[in-house]
């Protein structure tokens, strides 16, 4: 009876529940990190419901490693999560989840060494922007949707040295095509041409000519594209 009138005080004190234990080596995805609470979240459109001893979980519920340190902590209501920050075995957060407002959030996913590896901003469940970093900084990825999340409005990737990898930005925004740019390693141009945006099959395709040039900036050749697929390729003298 005092253990559990004991457990029933902290309980009311510090709403939260202490749900199970992980193995560290089953946690953690090499490259993704600590996934499955995200399909717990409403407010980006997580339809999954967790439990606590059979009833929706509420308040502060935490996960433990099998060495005793927190994984998860996340505040939870009517089984699903509102804000939620797990953590790696050595207690550097792995990623934590915050509310902006009613409509917006945003995740932030970090290196075991502390440093960013993600922000994602979400606006009323959907992606709105979308940054990765390498480990030492610098820009990996990054792509931003319109207003309706129903095409980007630029999609950037880079080099760990900083350079830039590829840059694919409007041409022409009313029938959503762009122009792409591809860049070798050292910062020289290595193709460019025209993408599409297929809306039916939510795909985006190379279309029409595309330059393609080596190392020292010489155009070598040109490939013609027709829904993606290489239909001709022309060398240059």
């Amino acid at each position: 009876m005092k253990t559990s009138a004991l457990h029933l005080i902290l309980f009311l004190l510090f709403t939260y529940s202490v749900l199970g234990q992980v193995d560290p080596k089953k946690a953690i995805d090499p490259a993704y990190g600590i996934q499955g609470y995200e399909s717990m979240v409403a407010s980006i459109n997580g339809d999954s419901v967790r439990t606590c001893d059979g009833a929706p979980c509420s308040g502060y519920v935490e996960d433990f490693y099998t060495t005793g340190a927190l994984l998860h902590k996340g505040f939870y209501v009517n089984g699903q999560l509102q804000s939620f920050k797990n953590y790696f075995p050595n207690g550097e957060m792995e990623r934590k989840l915050g509310i902006v407002d009613e409509n917006h959030c945003k995740l932030q996913v970090f290196y075991e060494s502390g440093a960013k590896k993600s922000e994602v901003k979400y606006s009323y469940g959907n992606v709105k922007e979308w940054v990765d970093y390498y480990e030492n900084g610098n820009v990996e990825y990054e792509e931003k949707f319109d207003k309706n999340f129903e095409f980007v409005i630029f999609r950037d990737s880079y080099y760990e040295n900083g350079n830039p990898q590829t840059t694919m930005k409007f041409e022409n925004k009313k029938d959503h095509t762009y122009f792409k740019k591809e860049y070798h390693e050292d910062g020289t141009m290595a193709a460019e041409g025209l993408i599409h945006f297929f809306a039916l099959i939510g795909d985006y395709r190379k279309i029409d000519e595309w330059k393609v040039y080596d190392k020292a900036g010489k155009h070598i050749k040109t490939e013609a594209y027709v829904n993606g697929k290489l239909n001709e390729v022309k060398a240059v003298d």
